[in-house]
């Protein structure tokens, strides 16, 4: 697709097709960047209106983010409403990393969701009272503000999915923490790992890696059990890691397990007593992840977990 050809006219489809396009080209998308400002500004006040307008009215998504799961979608609009500032680095802590094949899917997702959810509903009420015999201007006022503060919330979207990441950048990597047995040196993920088939063992390094780079491989909040309500998960074919963040880049493997069905009581109860253990030492947790002593002992059973899941080798002695 030309860049000079009707871009103002782009569809999100369009827009998003054309964003993964010039991925790889980064030399012409530092030329063209300006028209590329210009045109999603254009999306931004106008097309985006109207489609937000038929998504109030039970129309669809484009297929494009239609087809991102669920548990992504859900996982990460939470994450941005719950914000209390929406200056760029804090939302940029809980988007995805730009490793994530959806990051620009995922942001386009949360940008019509801040449209629909505030800034439409706020401009009808706006042009509402305009068209009473005598608008309350405190009213008018107060409105109009709120949706100076919704429109920042796009803007500082639409300036992150249009921001080219440096490549000097730093490839971004979490740290991990294990679920300590009462608090004490030794971390139960060993002892858990044991009864895992070696035959899945592939399977859970991109689990773990998903978590250490920011990419959350088919992440979800639990919301429908108080027992551990707010825990996050990473899932593959029957596989899962629950974990918690600590900080902003520190995540508490909570437990990883294998779950045979879809109603698995066994995994339902393990679930329940690992996230009631953890939610009991999570203070104390949060205070330790600030000693550099424990981050690096905890970088050695990061070491060890994946040299176990790497090469096989793992008996009821320890770990070789």
């Amino acid at each position: 697709m030309s860049i000079d050809h009707h871009i103002e006219d782009m569809s999100v489809s369009e827009l998003l097709s054309f964003l993964d396009s010039k991925r790889v080209n980064t030399d012409r998308l530092r030329q063209e960047n300006s028209k590329l400002e210009s045109a999603f500004e254009s999306y931004k006040n106008s097309r985006t209106i109207k489609y937000t307008s038929n998504l109030m009215n039970d129309d669809v998504f484009p297929k494009e983010i239609e087809d991102l799961a669920k548990d992504e979608k859900d996982y990460y609009l939470g994450e941005f409403l719950k914000l209390e500032s929406f200056d760029r680095e804090s939302v940029e802590e809980v988007l995805p990393s730009r490793n994530n094949y959806n990051y620009e899917k995922i942001i386009c997702y949360i940008m019509a969701e801040i449209i629909r959810r505030e800034i439409n509903p706020i401009k009808g009420l706006i042009v509402d009272i305009s068209n009473e015999k005598n608008p309350d201007k405190d009213d008018l006022f107060e409105l109009k503000e709120e949706l100076l503060i919704s429109k920042s919330k796009v803007d500082v979207l639409r300036e992150i999915l249009l921001t080219e990441e440096k490549k000097e950048t730093i490839e971004k990597k979490n740290n991990l923490i294990f679920m300590p047995i009462a608090l004490g040196e030794e971390v139960r993920i060993f002892d858990e790992l044991k009864s895992i088939p070696q035959e899945e063992y592939a399977g859970f390094i991109e689990l773990f890696k998903s978590i250490k780079d920011g990419t959350f491989k088919n992440i979800r909040r639990f919301t429908n059990n108080e027992n551990y309500n707010g825990g996050l998960e990473v899932k593959g074919n029957g596989i899962r890691v629950v974990f918690q963040r600590l900080s902003k880049d520190t995540y508490c493997i909570i437990t990883m397990f294998m779950k045979k069905t879809q109603i698995d009581y066994g995994y339902r109860n393990n679930l329940i007593n690992r996230y009631s253990e953890y939610k009991s030492v999570e203070k104390e947790l949060k205070q330790r992840v600030k000693d550099p002593l424990f981050i690096n002992k905890h970088k050695e059973f990061e070491n060890k977990l994946f040299e176990i899941l790497s090469n096989g080798k793992i008996n009821e002695g320890g770990c070789k």
